[in-house]
């Protein structure tokens, strides 16, 4: 499982808000992630978080 932490620029505060109530996620495509149901809302977040993710270390976030 992985904190949600997110940046402070626009696309990151709407992750913040689709996450909204969730304090943890676990990593996407993780043996815990499988296991989750697919109407399970931490089943998308995991794809937030991966996004945003790779948004920062990519050199997309503004």
């Amino acid at each position: 499982m992985v904190a949600v932490v997110m940046g402070a620029d626009e696309t990151a505060s709407w992750a913040r808000e689709e996450l909204a109530g969730l304090t943890t996620v676990p990593e996407y495509g993780s043996e815990a992630w499988h296991g989750l149901e697919p109407s399970d809302p931490r089943r998308q977040a995991a794809l937030v978080v991966a996004a945003e993710r790779w948004r920062e270390r990519s050199g997309v976030a503004r």
